[in-house]
């Protein structure tokens, strides 16, 4: 196949190089593109200590701008190259990463240059962007044990239709890439299609969402209306990144505008600033008044009054113009172009109109859409009334920018998620799911949810074949169990006060338990009398009743009580806390003893057994139904249709997974009308495990550049990780325990000598493990000889934060 490829390549190399020659904005870096590199430069990257980053033009160029700062902050002492294919990507590295990286133009894909251009550069990893798979070059790559990472990695329609003709190639071309980082579950399932290895795919989120939002323009990129010729009561509709015939809409479209509002100015920024000239005859045809940017410094010019239309003949000027914009329409829209970024707009508060042609952008566009904060058109007649609409409704206008901007806030931290994948390849720990310093049950436990998680798209699911069976008796005893209670043929027992259910529908790993934290301060502050009762799970005491709190003082410990119903009790003071394997005993007892008006039943989805008059389901984002299957091949207690007896779906860790958009989509298939809350996790402190007294806290800053060793025994060990990713710490290694783990003294001696083998400053861990570990590190311990360990283990305590649906929360669930 590489063989035919090539010698395809080798026939249309003089088409190549005169359609190079012939376009003068291909001329620049012809050299470098044909393979001559500096002998400096060769000899200057001899020590192997390059990273390599490729963004074929400016809009990619700029998406990884976060992207190299991070990276490197995080490796100083390396030199990064971004290499670009056009003059406007270069332009784009030189002006925003001037200090942080250079620049290199990517050489054309025969083997003989990509051979030469790898042997001088010696990059010890190759990073491209979106989906450039050049054939030659990964392979060269591979071949000289250089890792190559695919980032925001997106594939449009048209770009899939085209590749699954050659898809025998392209899986070929795909084995090559060791990691690819893909924007949206869409864009997973179509990698996975063409050939990716599932095991090597994951989705991080669209880059694009972290691209610095600012409130106000900075000094270095500000934009000042006088530069415009534009005046106090003038207001602004931008067109930006515009193409040929949908031009001739936005003219159309201005010109019912100025009926509604005669003081509108247009500023079209076309795609190709090339086209300037036909841009300036087009609008001179429609009887416009047109100028140019980099004219309006002459006093004729800038003197300019009334209807006009300014062509932005510049770079880097249309983001900071987004800013002073009361309209916005995102071009490559309305022709079949698959449209461009409408976050730069959003990022910026503006409400976002575009066409119908969203391909490229097209999960972003449906969310700003669904967020109220775009609007799709499909021809001027649409565009004019949808615009005139907002400049009627200033307030209407106002909240479309604000979820626009809310949007872009929710959907950052793919970054970080990317930087942290790159470390653990450039640190050599890509395959190493746990310290081999860890309790020895953690690899095997590691690997065994790996399965539960990936299911089929894992190549070692073939393990769980035998399990089918098992699972399908399993779900249709679920089933048959739902049935009888709802048809009353078993006995659903009901107290008298108002019981509100937290629950999972898959085994552990959901966040439910800050769930109930957060759910139970809110009731308490609003003035409602409220207790917990849980089951308990792993708990060591048989008692039919055991309390764990009686809202003055919590009683036994972890290991007797349960790690999550003993942390709740401290997250909790003033509020009784019960355990029970029987809820509506526990449930009497705790009414009769302490007058509870409101109870919250702690994993409470499946007991049937108790009446809720509101359940909430907790999902989480990452992997909301582990593989897909029952237990015990999969992680699902019930099958999907319980989703349809929840009152209210809570999705947590929503920044963490990216867009939600399929999701979403699952949830209603089995539950149309159900109300949908989207959270998530962030950290609120530092608390030293296992202080004396008052608990000793620092503020979640202190993590922001701390090399760390993680510690987890919780259901979904990879979430902690992210979460101090996050946070801005590198973790060095992460120690990962089975759920529930009860720790010993032998543990904590591994964890500490993982600690001081990685490096690292800070030994951190969850507040369920915490509440665990707070014996050993307070009594005599094996690490230090005598005494307790001084400031060895913090615990990071996290907190709910919400994204939607706080509203209907307060509604359904406080008052």
């Amino acid at each position: 196949m590489f063989v035919l490829y090539n010698i395809l390549l080798l026939l249309a190399s003089p088409v190549i190089l005169v359609i190079l020659l012939a376009k003068k904005r291909c001329r620049p870096g012809l050299l470098q593109r044909l393979g001559w590199l500096s002998e400096g430069l060769a000899e200057e990257c001899r020590d192997g200590r390059t990273i390599w980053v490729h963004a074929v033009s400016m809009g990619e160029a700029t998406a990884v701008v976060p992207l190299v700062q991070q990276l490197k902050a995080r490796y100083p002492q390396d030199r990064i190259f971004v290499s670009t294919v056009t003059e406007t990507g270069k332009e784009t590295v030189l002006r925003r990463l001037e200090r942080q990286a250079r620049h290199l133009y990517f050489p054309l894909d025969f083997p003989w240059i990509v051979g030469r251009v790898l042997d001088a550069v010696k990059p010890r990893v190759f990073i491209f962007v979106e989906t450039e798979l050049w054939p030659n070059f990964l392979r060269a790559a591979t071949a000289r044990g250089v890792p190559t990472v695919l980032v925001n990695g997106r594939l449009s329609t048209d770009s899939l239709q085209g590749y699954l003709r050659l898809r025998p190639f392209f899986e070929r071309v795909l084995q090559t890439v060791l990691l690819c980082s893909m924007q949206s579950d869409r864009d997973v399932e179509r990698i996975i299609r063409l050939g990716a290895d599932p095991s090597r795919v994951v989705r991080t989120g669209n880059l694009k969402f972290d691209q610095a939002v600012r409130t106000s323009p900075d000094a270095s990129n500000q934009i000042r209306r006088s530069d415009f010729g534009l005046y106090q009561h003038e207001e602004l509709f931008v067109a930006g990144s515009t193409h040929p015939v949908e031009e001739d809409v936005i003219l159309d479209c201005y010109r019912r505008l100025l009926e509604a509002v005669p003081g509108l100015v247009l500023i079209v920024a076309p795609r190709h600033i090339e086209r300037t000239d036909a841009l300036v005859g087009a609008v001179k045809a429609r009887g416009f008044a047109a100028l140019r940017r980099t004219m309006l410094s002459t006093a004729a010019e800038s003197s300019s009054k009334g209807p006009r239309v300014i062509i932005l003949d510049t770079r880097g000027e249309l983001a900071a113009l987004y800013r002073e914009a009361t309209l916005v329409f995102v071009g490559g829209s309305l022709v079949r172009v698959g449209g461009h970024n409408p976050l730069e707009p959003a990022a910026c508060g503006k409400a976002v109109v575009f066409g119908p042609h969203m391909d490229h952008f097209a999960e972003v566009a449906d969310m700003l859409i669904r967020q109220g904060g775009g609007l799709q058109v499909s021809n001027a007649r649409e565009m004019a009334d949808a615009m005139i609409g907002l400049l009627k409704d200033r307030a209407r206008l106002d909240q479309m920018g604000k979820a626009a901007y809310e949007l872009v806030l929710a959907n950052q931290g793919a970054v970080a998620r990317n930087v942290d994948l790159i470390a653990r390849i450039l640190e050599k720990r890509g395959g190493e799911l746990v310290s081999p310093a860890c309790s020895r049950v953690a690899r095997p436990y590691v690997v065994l949810e790996r399965l539960l998680s990936a299911g089929d798209r894992s190549g070692l699911s073939w393990i769980l074949f035998p399990l089918i069976p098992l699972s399908y008796l399993y779900g249709l005893a679920m089933r048959m169990r739902s049935a009888l209670y709802a048809r009353g043929l078993l006995i659903q027992h009901s107290l008298p006060c108002r019981v509100i259910s937290v629950g999972n529908l898959t085994v552990g790993g959901t966040g439910k338990t800050p769930v109930v934290i957060a759910l139970m301060n809110a009731l308490a502050s609003g003035g409602h009398r409220v207790g917990v009762i849980s089951r308990g799970y792993g708990r060591r005491s048989s008692a039919d009743v055991l309390e764990v709190s009686d809202g003055h003082a919590i009683r036994g410990d972890p290991a007797e009580t349960g790690d999550e119903p003993f942390l709740i009790a401290q997250r909790c003071p003033g509020m009784p806390v019960a355990v029970g394997a029987d809820r509506y005993r526990v449930g009497r007892h705790m009414l009769d003893r302490f007058g509870i008006k409101t109870l919250v039943l702690d994993d409470g989805l499946q007991h049937l057994a108790l009446h809720r008059d509101v359940d909430i389901l907790v999902l989480d984002a990452i992997a909301p139904f582990g593989n897909g299957y029952l237990l015990p091949r999969g992680r699902l207690r019930e099958p999907l249709s319980a989703l349809g007896r929840a009152s209210a779906v809570l999705v947590t860790r929503a920044r963490q997974a990216g867009a939600l958009d399929s999701l979403k989509a699952e949830i209603r298939a089995v539950a149309p009308s159900i109300p949908i809350w989207v959270t998530d996790f962030v950290p609120s402190a530092l608390v030293r495990v296992g202080s004396e007294g008052p608990s000793e806290a620092l503020g979640p800053a202190r993590l922001k550049g701390e090399r760390v060793l993680a510690v987890s025994g919780i259901g979904n060990p990879d979430s902690f990780r992210w979460l101090l990713v996050a946070a801005g710490a590198t973790v060095a290694d992460h120690c990962v325990f089975p759920d529930h783990h009860a720790y010993s003294r032998e543990d904590l001696q591994r964890v500490k000598q993982a600690a001081e083998r990685v490096g690292a400053d800070r030994i951190v861990t969850t507040e369920k493990d915490a509440v665990k570990l707070a014996g050993l590190v307070s009594s005599p311990s094996p690490l230090e000889g005598e005494g307790r360990v001084r400031g060895d283990i913090w615990a990071v305590r996290i907190e709910l934060v919400w994204i939607e649906g706080r509203e209907e929360w307060a509604r359904m669930v406080l008052q």
